[in-house]
C-alpha cells in the first residue's frame, strides 16, 4: 500500500474554509481530527471552530464556531455508526488557568446544536468512543470516567495516580490504554476494569511540554504506539518491552489497516514509518512548521492530515 500513496497537491486539497453564513471565523490552532468508520468524512476541531470535510472530495460540508475566543478545543472522537461526535474542550481566561472542562455531543452529520454532556473541574485530554459504541471514556485529571451512550449516565471511574494525557481502545474493544504525564502507560481490562499491563516511558527531562502525547493499538492489537518529544516507542504485549523506536518529535500515531506503514504527525511534516523495517519511507509537508495529525480511513484508501493552522490534506492510495 504504502508506495501508492501519493502526493496530495497532485490530487486534491483543503486548505481554509471558505466564508460561510454559520462562521466568519477558520479553523486555526487545529488540536484534534477524528475520521468516521466508513472512511467519508474528516472532523477537525480547535480553538473554539469545528469543522467536517467529505474526504472523496475533499469539500468542507460544516463549520461551527462557538464565538468564545476563550474556549479551546483539545480532543474529539467519532461513534463507531458515524451519527455522533464527542467533543472535549476547556474555558481557559489565560495559560494558566482554567474555568471549567467541558465535554459536548454533536449529531452528524448536521454539528448543529451540540449539547453538553457534562462539565469538568479542569482540563479534558481525551474523549473516546468504545469500538462497539456502547461507552465514552473522557479523561480529566487523573481519572477516566466510562458513560454509557444508552442512557448517558456515567457507568465507572478508573482512577490513575497522575494526570492523564492520552487513551486509545484496542479495535476489539477488550482493553482500553492510557497514559499519564510521568511516564505511566496502563493497559485497562474490560469488562473487568482491571490493569492488566504496564509500561513505563521515562519522562522527559526537557519538562510538562513533553509527555506522551498520543497512543495508538495496532490493528491486530499485539502492539501499542506511543508518540512523544523523544519519539514513537511500539510496544509489544507479548514481550513487555519496546519492539521499535522511532526517534523524532512525533504525534497522533495511525496505523495502516493491514499494521504495515505506522503515519505520524511532525513539526509541519507527516512521516510514513515502515513498522517491519524501522525505517522511514516517506516525508510529506504540510505545513511551514506547527504541529501535525495524521488518521488513516478505514479501509486504508486515504490518509487525512491536519496542521496546526487548519490546512488540511488528503492522500489517496492508488490500488
Amino acid at each position: 500500500m504504502l508506495g501508492n500513496i501519493l502526493l496530495a497537491s497532485n490530487l486534491f486539497l483543503s486548505c481554509k474554509p471558505p466564508a460561510t453564513s454559520n462562521s466568519s471565523a477558520r479553523l486555526e490552532y487545529c488540536d484534534a481530527i477524528a475520521v468516521t468508520q466508513d472512511g467519508k468524512t474528516l472532523v477537525a476541531a480547535g480553538r473554539d471552530i469545528i469543522t467536517t470535510t467529505t474526504i472523496e472530495t475533499a469539500k468542507l460540508s460544516r463549520t461551527i464556531g462557538l464565538d468564545d475566543e476563550h474556549f479551546f478545543f483539545t480532543c474529539v472522537s467519532v461513534s463507531p455508526d458515524g451519527k455522533m461526535v464527542a467533543t472535549g474542550g476547556h474555558r481557559a481566561l489565560s495559560d494558566a488557568f482554567t474555568e471549567f472542562g467541558e465535554v459536548k455531543l454533536w449529531q452528524l452529520p448536521e454539528i448543529n446544536n451540540g449539547r453538553t454532556l457534562a462539565r469538568y473541574p479542569d482540563f479534558i485530554s481525551s474523549v473516546l468512543f468504545s469500538p462497539d459504541g456502547k461507552q465514552l471514556a473522557i479523561a480529566c485529571g487523573d481519572t477516566i470516567d466510562l458513560w454509557e451512550t444508552s442512557t448517558w449516565k456515567k457507568s465507572r471511574v478508573l482512577n490513575d495516580t497522575h494526570e492523564i494525557s492520552a487513551l486509545a481502545f484496542a479495535h476489539d474493544g477488550s482493553r482500553l490504554a492510557s497514559a499519564n504525564k510521568r511516564g505511566m502507560i496502563k493497559i485497562w481490562r474490560f469488562p473487568k476494569g482491571d490493569v492488566a499491563q504496564t509500561f513505563t516511558q521515562s519522562p522527559n527531562p526537557l519538562g510538562p511540554d513533553y509527555w506522551i502525547r498520543s497512543l495508538a493499538f495496532t490493528p491486530d492489537g499485539r502492539q501499542l504506539a506511543s508518540a512523544a518529544h523523544e519519539g514513537v516507542f511500539i510496544w509489544d504485549f507479548g514481550t513487555a518491552k519496546v519492539a521499535k523506536r522511532f526517534l523524532g518529535d512525533y504525534d497522533t500515531p495511525s496505523f495502516s489497516p493491514d499494521g504495515k506503514v505506522l503515519a505520524v504527525g511532525g513539526n509541519g511534516k507527516i512521516h510514513l514509518l515502515d513498522t517491519e523495517t524501522g525505517g522511514e519511507l516517506r516525508t510529506h509537508s504540510i505545513i511551514p512548521k506547527g504541529r501535525c495529525l495524521a488518521a488513516f480511513t478505514s479501509d486504508g484508501k486515504f490518509l487525512a492530515s491536519a496542521g496546526y493552522d487548519g490546512t488540511t490534506l488528503f492522500f489517496r492510495s492508488s490500488e
